[in-house]
């Protein structure tokens, strides 16, 4: 027995160890991730193409064109040098988002309730249904800003994202909810009580009112102070409370003013009782902004959305943006590094939500993030940055002579193989893969065997994913050391694969959509 021990003890010592075989934070070369979620407002679609024609585009916007008028304001780009006879494209492959309704940017102008189909638009002799599809397939969209504000209802949800899921290239895979106060459709987990918004929008019209009296020193301090609109659905009960808590106010000081009132309880117990019932129902009663995701509701729209397609949503009142602050910061997530998180909305279910990063009101100044130092810090955090930024909206505001130089310095990142560069969907398909990856390594003889069983995705389970849902996933190893990529136990097929020797180690990386061209390692 002893000596069967010693046999077996041998042998584990002279069996070769396990391949040192690391996955990787960001498709290879790169060692950090970028883009640009801009929210697309009202805008005129001839602005909308500029702005895409000098982010994505290389030709050069020339001094004096009509493009050049939509783009540039700012002086200091007149005194450059370089920008003397026009400012050359970027080339970066970042995408927008846009309204499926909007009179002026929407696919589509409105819907008509009676024949039940979207009403198109023509704008210079181009239906803005069939332009919008060429910037889907020129990669210029790929994410929806809601329904659109306004009036949008679940009837004219269903007719739209019909429209998109007709062709394969039109099936979008992010939402983006607009500001939920004008936007009852907008997929949105309710957040607060009617009666800090009432008590906020009632200060905000004190200091109106002091502002018009000539009393500035006081109105102008709380700034920060903007009347919020409350949900319309809502306003009925809303005012009824409020009336009650006004008829509380006056019959309280009434009660204690009024000589005749003085020194006589009921009166005044009945105001004051009226007052704190008022402002109880006020508390108790949550905000209904968006009811995209409450069923029973004409805008209840989210099971449509799943259907179309859509995992990954941004949401305005879970606090889901982080100002000046360029790499997005990642936690544990059942012992996984990721910034996506789970949010639960009102129909009970979860979705799964990304954050994004911004600098300035409206995300106005979020290019100025771009700095040298601020790029040279993401890539030695290896992290990942999605920016928010009204960039057609507010072009002459966001393309400032230091916004053009912030976009040119991530145009080199990305070309020399530092920064990827990517639609805002690809980044989130990429890091949902390579956080959630369930996989591992063994040796077979003189190979490192990489089985990838699949993606564990953290609210619908384990999912069997396809070599394309792996688009720039990379596995580095040693220099020589050879790597078999399996996929549940199935090798994957060479032309699926790049294998990159540099830098004394070996990557393997799959390809795909989204995934860098081979020559990029």
């Amino acid at each position: 027995m002893r000596g069967l021990l010693r046999v077996l003890a041998v042998a584990l010592l002279a069996a070769p160890a396990a391949a040192e075989v690391v996955l990787l934070d960001h498709p290879h070369p790169y060692r950090a991730a970028l883009t640009v979620a801009s929210d697309t407002h009202a805008t005129p679609p001839e602005r909308f193409e500029a702005v895409h024609a000098l982010v994505n585009g290389t030709d050069r916007i020339a001094r004096g064109s009509r493009a050049w008028g939509l783009l540039f304001e700012d002086p200091e780009i007149d005194r450059e040098p370089a920008w003397a006879e026009g400012v050359a494209g970027f080339g970066l492959p970042i995408a927008d988002n846009l309204y499926l309704y909007h009179p002026e940017i929407g696919i589509f102008a409105d819907f008509d309730p009676e024949t039940r189909t979207p009403r198109s638009r023509v704008v210079g002799g181009v239906d803005q249904s069939a332009r919008a599809d060429a910037w889907i397939r020129r990669g210029w969209v790929d994410a929806l800003h809601t329904g659109g504000p306004g009036e949008i209802t679940r009837d004219a949800m269903t007719a739209g994202l019909a429209w998109l899921g007709a062709e394969p290239h039109r099936r979008l895979e992010v939402w983006v909810s607009h500001y939920p106060p004008g936007t009852p459709g907008a997929i949105e987990p309710d957040r607060g009580r009617a009666l800090p918004r009432v008590l906020r929008n009632a200060v905000r019209s004190g200091l109106r009112v002091l502002g018009a009296l000539g009393i500035r020193e006081v109105a102008g301090r709380p700034t920060h102070l903007r009347a919020v609109p409350l949900p319309r659905a809502q306003r009925g009960a809303i005012r009824a409370w409020v009336a009650l808590a006004g008829l509380g106010a006056v019959g309280l000081a009434a009660a204690l003013a009024l000589p005749a009132l003085r020194g006589r309880r009921a009166p005044a117990l009945v105001a004051a009782a009226a007052l704190l019932a008022a402002g109880v129902g006020l508390q108790r009663l949550p905000l209904r902004y968006g009811l995209g995701d409450n069923p029973g509701s004409p805008y209840y729209c989210l099971d449509r959305v799943r259907e179309a397609g859509f995992r990954f949503f941004w949401f305005v009142s879970t606090g889901s943006e982080h100002e000046s602050v360029l790499a997005l910061p990642e936690r544990s997530w059942n012992g996984r590094r990721t910034f996506l998180k789970p949010v639960r909305v009102d129909d009970g279910s979860r979705l799964l939500a990304f954050p994004r990063s911004f600098a300035g009101a409206g995300g106005v100044r979020s290019l100025d993030l771009l700095g040298e130092a601020e790029l040279a810090g993401l890539v030695r955090e290896g992290g990942t940055a999605i920016l928010f930024v009204h960039w057609a909206s507010d072009a002459p505001r966001v393309f400032t002579a230091r916004g053009l130089r912030g976009l040119d310095r991530l145009r080199r990142h990305h070309e020399a193989g530092r920064i990827w560069v990517a639609p805002t969907s690809e980044i989130l398909r990429f890091h949902l893969a390579r956080a959630f990856l369930d996989w591992e390594v063994r040796r077979e003889g003189a190979r490192a065997i990489v089985d990838v069983r699949g993606i564990d995705h953290p609210l619908e389970g384990p999912i069997a994913a396809k070599p394309e849902d792996l688009a720039g996933i990379s596995f580095r190893a040693d220099a020589g050391e050879e790597i078999e990529v399996r996929l549940r136990g199935r090798p994957v097929p060479p032309d699926r694969l790049d294998v990159v020797d540099a830098g004394g180690s070996r990557v393997v990386r799959f390809r795909g959509p989204g995934a860098p061209a081979p020559e990029a390692g």
